[in-house]
């Protein structure tokens, strides 16, 4: 009886994050879930095998033709989404809409993921789902769950290889976990799941005491050592690939060029953030962020430090009581959950210091947490029940929040729609505000809705002219006849 009652309280929730999730047919107009989503389906949409699978922000025609920023991560995540929204891209509207639909059903996938990663801990299930779902009712997945990016495929990798990790500690059986670690570092930003792989076979090397080197190198050798190599090999594809389209030297390839700044090589950039990046800034603004993923509900800042407070002194009570029962094993399992997003998190700070949405990397930290508060309570349904409310109620009122431009982002949508209805693909766009200005904060949107054309800011390449006029409507003009 109650496996069905489970069954139909997960069903309730898939239900509730498709169905509230907001009827937005464009990218927000403000704040990171504009430019992200429009600059992540610039690239996603031109990922065909035109282009190697390889996407591309934008293609600019001025004194020299030019793309501007390639996809830097294994093709498969960007390729699987281009296959799935292929059918709309004459309806770009729609494209953008079900995009949403499709980060949501990975969003439910690592609820799932999390629920089996729990039965580890925790023996009962009403708690087991009560800790899932509190962990992921905080600011960050309400609000960034349905965006579309590389990061919620990664994190959902992270799941699926912490828990074919916990699998082969119990059972002794490597095939999920060799599997495992090769294709979850393909998925979306999936670089991560190399450094939660190194955390695993050190903290397994300390606890272990050296005395299972052996073993554990047998085990690199099969795991993490043909991992780095295939998405290596991904990496140059990708670098190759860009250096041929765009006829420049390696070492001048956007991907490369990006990466010099994410890992502080490039003084220049260096120079210019190291304000925000230095580590006292950093941590504090970590330790921040923490405290609204770890709260269920947009509850305000003072009431989400009287809830940390609270949510922690509760936790160290907790821990006076659990760790008699600690052992070697259930140690690497939680050192594993709570470092795996720190691990990936501090080595890119340079990355994580202006995405805030990259907080969702700690969810092993806060699926830990209330795991270990719920741990052994005895009024169980009830706690179930509240944590249902607080994760619907949660999602309502994010996503009721996510629809206050909804007006707005509609009617933008719809302009760009009845400009592609009358416009030929193939041709050059004059933008005169400049492609990045002329929609402030989705900086390469232009590169989504004109993806099967080339972008100018010289009116004598221009077969079209394109403005945003004052009154906020949408100008094409035709400069040229064809």
């Amino acid at each position: 009886m109650s496996n069905k009652v489970l069954s139909l309280i997960l069903l309730l929730i898939c239900v509730a994050i498709f169905v509230t999730e907001p009827q937005l047919y464009g990218f927000d107009i403000k704040g990171h879930l504009g430019w992200v989503p429009s600059h992540t389906a610039s690239q996603i949409i031109k990922a065909s095998f035109d282009n190697w699978f390889v996407g591309y922000a934008f293609k600019t025609v001025e004194s020299v033709t030019d793309y501007s920023y390639f996809d830097r991560y294994p093709f498969l995540f960007a390729g699987v989404t281009k296959l799935i929204l292929s059918p709309f891209e004459s309806n770009l509207s729609l494209w953008v809409l079900y995009s949403k639909y499709w980060m949501n059903l990975i969003f439910v996938s690592s609820i799932l993921c999390c629920y089996r990663i729990s039965g580890y801990f925790l023996s009962d299930r009403w708690l087991r789902l009560s800790s899932v779902l509190l962990s992921l009712s905080g600011f960050y997945f309400m609000n960034y769950k349905s965006m579309i990016h590389f990061d919620q495929p990664a994190i959902l990798g992270t799941m699926i290889l912490v828990e074919s990790i916990f699998y082969f500690e119990k059972t002794r059986n490597k095939n999920p976990l060799i599997w495992s670690s090769l294709l979850t570092p393909l998925m979306g930003r999936g670089y991560v799941n190399l450094f939660v792989l190194s955390l695993y076979l050190v903290l397994k090397l300390v606890l272990s005491k050296g005395h299972d080197f052996k073993n554990l190198l047998r085990l690199a050798f099969l795991t993490i050592v043909p991992a780095t190599l295939l998405c290596s090999s991904f990496l140059a594809y990708n670098i190759y690939i860009e250096s041929e389209i765009r006829n420049v030297p390696i070492d001048q390839v956007s991907i490369v060029m990006s990466a010099k700044s994410r890992l502080g090589l490039d003084k220049f950039v260096v120079a210019q953030t190291e304000a925000q990046v230095s580590w006292t800034p950093f941590i504090l603004d970590q330790g921040k962020r923490l405290l609204y993923h770890l709260t269920p509900y947009r509850i305000g800042k003072k009431l989400t430090l009287y809830f940390s407070i609270i949510l922690f002194s509760l936790l160290l009570w907790k821990f006076r009581k659990l760790r008699k029962i600690v052992n070697d094993q259930s140690l690497l399992f939680g050192l594993l959950l709570v470092l795996s997003g720190f691990v990936w998190i501090f080595p890119m700070k340079r990355l994580a210091a202006f995405h805030d949405y990259t907080t969702m990397y700690y969810w092993g930290l806060s699926l830990f947490i209330y795991m270990a508060l719920l741990k052994d309570l005895k009024f169980k349904k009830t706690v179930l029940v509240l944590s249902v409310s607080l994760f619907i109620t949660s999602l309502i009122r994010d996503n009721s929040i996510r629809s206050s431009d909804k007006d707005k982002i509609n009617m933008l949508a719809a302009e760009f729609e009845k400009i592609r209805s009358h416009y030929t693909p193939g041709k050059v766009v004059y933008v005169p505000q400049g492609i990045k200005k002329a929609l402030p904060g989705r900086p390469y949107i232009l590169g989504f809705y004109f993806y099967d054309s080339s972008l100018t800011t010289d009116p004598s390449k221009g077969d079209y002219k394109f403005e945003v006029l004052p009154d906020g409507q949408l100008s094409l003009i035709k400069l040229k006849s064809f």
